[in-house]
């Protein structure tokens, strides 16, 4: 029985900020009885590669979401709105994470344990290719020697995009201001060593629009 897969768009509720209602949803034939869906969709080629890699997989069984989990997408992920989105489609949600957002989805993660965790590492395609067999076979990549962004820094990627300065955020989170330009350098650390943040959220944006 061939596994190929047809592109199909499906729609689901989600929220207001971020395009979760617009998936990518890959629909075999009815009696294959899979599917596969990307989110978001700013990446073709990320979606051209998902594509190609299931139809070499005859292990899909379920429904998986992949999502493209990286640095150019990270505005998505600041907010939990993705998430409860994202949940809505019953499928079983995998991160694919670049190097630079591991602590991010590590913080993820944390709090949603039935997610899967796919990284791309430097080893190639080969390893990926086997990671990939692994998580579609029900395991998890674990991440390790990896540290998870904070409750705290999460709330500062917040407010930096939307334009909060640095004294607001800090009275809002009812700490001085050396705190706050504390977690900005603690999350430039985490996500690669970043001179600011800036870069971040005007690549999203640049994608989104």
């Amino acid at each position: 029985m061939s596994s190929s897969v047809s592109r199909k768009m499906f729609n689901a509720d989600g929220c207001s900020r971020c395009p979760v209602g617009d998936v990518n949803l890959f629909e075999s034939e009815p009696y294959i009885k899979k599917q596969t869906g990307v989110w978001p969709e700013t990446n073709p080629f990320f979606i051209d590669s998902i594509y190609h890699l299931i139809n070499r997989n005859t292990k899909l069984s379920e429904g998986v979401l992949f999502v493209d989990f990286s640095r150019d997408n990270i505005a998505y992920f600041i907010n939990e709105d993705w998430m409860v989105g994202l949940k809505k489609t019953r499928m079983r949600i995998v991160l694919v994470i670049d190097r630079f957002m591991k602590p991010i989805a590590q913080y993820w993660y944390a709090r949603y344990p039935d997610i899967a965790l796919l990284p791309v590492e430097s080893e190639g395609i080969t390893t990926f290719l086997y990671n990939l067999e692994r998580v579609l076979n029900g395991e998890n990549i674990a991440l390790n020697g990896v540290t998870s962004v904070t409750e705290n820094e999460i709330f500062v990627l917040r407010k930096q995009i939307a334009g909060e300065s640095a004294r607001t955020i800090a009275f809002i989170l009812n700490c001085s201001l050396k705190n706050v330009y504390n977690y900005h350098y603690s999350l430039c650390k985490k996500l690669g060593d970043l001179p600011n943040l800036k870069k971040l959220f005007i690549n999203h944006f640049h994608h989104y629009y």
